[in-house]
């Protein structure tokens, strides 16, 4: 028998990545999900305990963070995925600094340092598989929202950096980034959200790109509409463009 596909999910206890890692359980991966929320990561794991190990671990501390993961890592006997969720966001229509610094630590700063940790592990291992979820809100900036689309401007172009690199390097290793539109989860807030996808059916598309070793895909599908309009738009029009009504 083959020995199973060993992935590990940072931000595993809610949306995405919570569906995402139930979803590979039950397709035989073996995951470690990871985040702050232990009774979550529990629960996530009662579901599946054969194939999912957890470790609670908070992002906004990267030294510690890097630790935790490389204990994970050896704890699992190696790695071949690692799919980075996590991540905050929050409409901030009143600038209130805290906030953006708060987005910017998460999405930012955490986000570079699993990054970083992983693709230098896959390097020393010469193959494996880097994941981002970013959104499709990093193509523009959102004026409810300016760290949450900033941020995720700079995880799309570390991602792409990080895949450059493995070419020049000549290994192989896949960067795929995953660009979701709006979900039905915490991370949606605000009335009337556009084409709002459900999590299990996300997490079905995330999967089948991260199978494809794709590059690059938008989830759902349709969002990939949206992309293209989105970078297309001339700036005076763009101005005008609002998300959701409690935007203002």
């Amino acid at each position: 028998m083959a020995e199973p596909i060993k992935a590990i999910i940072i931000g595993a206890s809610s949306g995405i990545g919570q569906a995402l890692a139930e979803l590979m359980a039950k397709k035989n991966y073996r995951v470690g999900s990871v985040a702050r929320n232990e009774a979550n990561l529990r629960a996530s794991q009662a579901k599946c305990p054969q194939n999912i190990l957890i470790k609670p671990v908070d992002v906004n501390d990267p030294e510690a963070a890097i630790a935790s993961v490389n204990y994970l890592i050896a704890e699992m006997g190696g790695l071949d995925i690692l799919i980075i969720s996590a991540g905050i966001g929050f409409q901030n229509k009143d600038l209130e600094l805290e906030k953006e610094l708060k987005t910017i630590q998460t999405n930012v700063i955490g986000f570079t340092a699993l990054a970083n940790l992983a693709f230098k592990h896959f390097v020393t291992k010469k193959s494996g598989h880097l994941v981002g979820i970013t959104s499709i809100m990093g193509i523009r900036g959102e004026q409810g929202a300016p760290a949450y689309s900033a941020t995720k401007g700079y995880q799309s172009n570390y991602l792409e950096s990080l895949r450059q690199r493995a070419c020049r390097l000549k290994l192989p290793i896949t960067v795929t980034e995953i660009q979701p539109g709006f979900m039905q989860s915490q991370m949606a807030k605000g009335d009337n959200i556009f084409w709002s996808a459900p999590l299990k059916k996300a997490a079905a598309q995330i999967l089948r790109a991260i199978e494809k070793k794709k590059d690059h895909a938008y989830v759902t599908k349709r969002w990939t509409i949206i992309a293209w309009l989105l970078k297309i738009f001339p700036r005076g029009w763009y101005k005008k463009l609002r998300f959701a009504k409690n935007n203002d």
